[in-house]
């Protein structure tokens, strides 16, 4: 963006003579907004770690977590039409639509400040897991992970029983993969160290059972 008038965005009236050489300078400055996203549960509380995505007619521009507060910053945005969305994440669900998982058409000039609010809802799916040895012994110590495409949502670590569970598998598809304790291996491949496509909340109780080699 640049500054209107004589001087700033234009000089007139100049004289070119024969062989002169004359130098004119114009400053600008980038074109910069900010955007803010709220997203709170249904007793208006801030919800934390809910990943937000911002984007433009070309594709998406970033995507970031709410902080403790529920609200996530996108400052030194470029200016431009975009968008805001809601981006899925285990243990909360909500409504599709305009003004609802999602906002268009929003504006961004020089140094505007805008705020967007989301509601989410908690939803719950259990996933009951077992870790085990080929003698069917529980082994304890295995990290789990809960995940989606993108990213680890969850851990835990398997007890003396061999168990671990996680409660919040619902809303989107997850899957869960496991880390072998030290003295342990566990052959690679699906239904062996990760499981996915799983919808708990939808299917009922996941039960899965990891089986690990003494190394």
């Amino acid at each position: 963006v640049f500054e209107e008038g004589r001087g700033l965005s234009f000089y007139d009236g100049i004289s070119v003579t024969h062989q002169t050489d004359q130098t004119f300078s114009f400053q600008v400055e980038p074109c910069l907004g900010t955007l803010r996203a709220t997203v709170q549960d249904a007793s208006r509380a801030p919800v934390p770690k809910h990943p937000i995505r911002v984007y433009a007619p070309k594709g998406d521009l970033d995507v970031k977590d709410t902080g403790a507060d529920g609200m996530a910053v996108f400052d030194s945005i470029a200016c431009g039409d975009l968008g805001f969305a809601l981006v899925q994440r285990p243990g909360w669900v909500f409504e599709e639509g305009r003004g609802l998982s999602f906002y268009d058409g929003i504006s961004v000039t020089h140094q505007t400040d805008q705020t967007f609010s989301f509601s989410v809802k908690r939803c719950s799916g259990e996933i009951g897991i077992r870790v085990e040895d080929e003698a069917a012994a529980a082994v304890s110590g295995a990290v789990l992970e809960l995940y989606s495409a993108d990213r680890t949502w969850d851990q835990d670590i398997s007890g003396s029983d061999g168990r671990s569970t996680f409660t919040e598998a619902c809303g989107m598809e997850v899957g869960v993969k496991i880390v072998p304790p030290s003295g342990y291996t566990v052959p690679q491949g699906r239904g062996l160290s990760f499981y996915d496509g799983l919808r708990p909340d939808l299917d009922g109780t996941v039960e899965l059972v990891f089986r690990l080699k003494a190394s």
